[in-house]
């Protein structure tokens, strides 16, 4: 009965046991402690349905800040399965009665506006995800100084993605493919490691593993927040596999332009992560369409990570500084602190 009332409450959320607990405990604050606002983040969207009951219930102000799409398939942009005319009506709901709604990127958020219809007197932000500033190292914020072109040609360029792999999304067989064609094309041995979790469970891992048998791939698996940094700091330059939807824009993105470092983008450019990518000084990129375009990328990215003079590394890590999150959170708190005030 629990599991009924809670999918019944927020429709299509992988959490429903949170949904109840989330509004006792919203309730309990709220009379201990009293609130002037609430702020809900989905995943889970649970949370949204929370804030709407404590909110009414204590005629407090809220707001939605959607760091994923809810009903709609991100990768797509078609609507998930379950969305029917309920779940829709939910979501409506939820974002009419909201006082401002966040988004992580633009795509979302006119998504929302448009689809809903949203009111004019819903403020409405975009927050990107942003990187965290104190825990990038000390010398690549410095600019780090790579190694020169000869040192490269001796031992290889070293390529580099931090991030998980998501299977169905995105052709990675192809993609490993045409990179190992690439390499055969360019005059050095190029490696190419990758780091990070292969989809979301131990079966979704297990059946990308053969993926990984393309020449110069190499998986590592997942590691630590703290060693991110270290991957980063070895590579000469750093690949971005991009998903095609514009409604992805992929964390990754930010810290790698905080290491002022080449980043190879391969993807169509109307990919979500394109848009922040775009003014960034040291950006490489490629349709990965062809090995031919691949190998010429992979070169300029070489190129660029050997002969890059410190007044672009300096631009880069400058253009990067915009996306920290603490600057990024300042525009929030403006807006929350307006909907206290108004």
């Amino acid at each position: 009965a629990t599991r009924s009332l809670s999918r019944y409450l927020s429709p299509l959320d992988n959490y429903p046991f949170w949904t109840l607990p989330a509004i006792h405990r919203g309730i309990r604050v709220a009379r201990a402690e009293g609130v002037d606002l609430i702020l809900a983040t989905g995943n889970p969207f649970n949370s949204f349905m929370a804030a709407r009951y404590v909110g009414r219930r204590f005629d407090v102000p809220y707001v939605v800040d959607f760091r994923d799409a809810w009903t709609f398939d991100q990768f797509t942009g078609e609507l998930k399965p379950g969305a029917t005319e309920v779940a829709l009506t939910v979501e409506r709901q939820v974002l009419h009665h909201a006082a401002a709604v966040i988004a992580v990127n633009q795509a979302i958020l006119d998504w929302l506006i448009h689809t809903h219809s949203v009111p004019r007197r819903v403020r409405r932000l975009v927050v990107e995800n942003g990187y965290d500033g104190d825990l990038i190292d000390p010398e690549l914020a410095e600019g780090y100084a790579g190694r020169t072109l000869e040192e490269m040609r001796d031992s290889g360029p070293r390529f580099a993605y931090v991030g998980t792999v998501i299977p169905d999304k995105l052709d990675w067989e192809s993609l490993f493919r045409r990179w190992a064609d690439a390499q055969r094309l360019v005059p050095y041995e190029v490696s190419f490691d990758m780091y990070g979790h292969l989809g979301f469970s131990s079966q979704q891992a297990e059946a990308m593993n053969p993926v990984f048998r393309s020449d110069g791939v190499r998986h590592h698996g997942s590691i630590p927040k703290t060693e991110v940094w270290r991957v980063y700091k070895h590579a000469d330059a750093l690949v971005l596999p991009m998903y095609s939807s514009p409604f992805v824009t992929s964390g990754k993105v930010y810290e790698m332009m905080a290491t002022g470092k080449p980043i190879l983008a391969l993807g169509p450019d109307t990919a979500g992560a394109m848009k922040p990518l775009r003014g960034y000084p040291k950006l490489v990129f490629s349709r990965g369409r062809d090995p031919r375009e691949v190998a010429r990328a992979i070169q300029a990215a070489v190129m660029l990570a050997a002969n890059s003079p410190k007044a672009l590394d300096r631009a880069a890590i400058d253009y990067a500084s915009r996306f920290e999150r603490a600057r990024l959170i300042r525009p929030l708190m403006n807006l929350l602190d307006g909907v206290v005030n108004a």
